[in-house]
């Protein structure tokens, strides 16, 4: 008897997934809202294929997302409130064109800062080196015995 109900409630179910699915595919988009369905289907990115646009991707998962994206747009939400909707659900990563933000900023940015700082270290030993002066090794001063042997060779020299 337990099996029974257990068919009967499984049965049940599949036929309500199946019916949800075909409303969902039998409700058609206009030509307006179809065109916003693919732009948003670019800028989306595959959580599963991570480089690729749900438009584009063979995975399950981009198929539910696809579906995600034409539910919102039945429903008449703008282009923002979905990709909201998606960053929101996945993160930011999920958008192949982040919102301009101070994270954005700061990560486009940090490399020629850091490019500028290394460039401004390397001109300032540059500096250093060339305004120091050159030292003499202490074996090329002459000392009193050095002296004493030039003027002796001097003496021969004059003989």
């Amino acid at each position: 008897m337990k099996k029974l109900i257990a068919s009967i409630i499984m049965l049940f179910g599949l036929v309500a997934t199946s019916a949800f699915a075909q409303s969902l595919e039998q409700k058609q988009l206009d030509p307006k809202q179809n065109e916003r369905y693919n732009n948003l289907a670019q800028e989306i990115r595959c959580v599963v294929c991570q480089s690729e646009p749900v438009a584009t991707s063979s995975a399950k998962i981009a198929a539910d997302m696809r579906d995600v994206i034409k539910e919102h747009i039945l429903k008449g939400e703008s282009d923002n409130q979905i990709r909201k909707y998606f960053a929101n659900h996945y993160g930011e990563y999920v958008l192949l064109r982040p919102q301009l933000g101070a994270t954005t900023i700061a990560l486009w940015a940090a490399p020629f800062i850091l490019l500028l700082m290394g460039g401004a270290v390397i001109l300032l030993l540059m500096g250093k080196l060339k305004s120091t002066p050159e030292t003499i090794p202490p074996e090329s001063i002459p000392t009193e015995e050095d002296a004493e042997a030039l003027a002796a060779l001097k003496e021969l020299e004059e003989k």
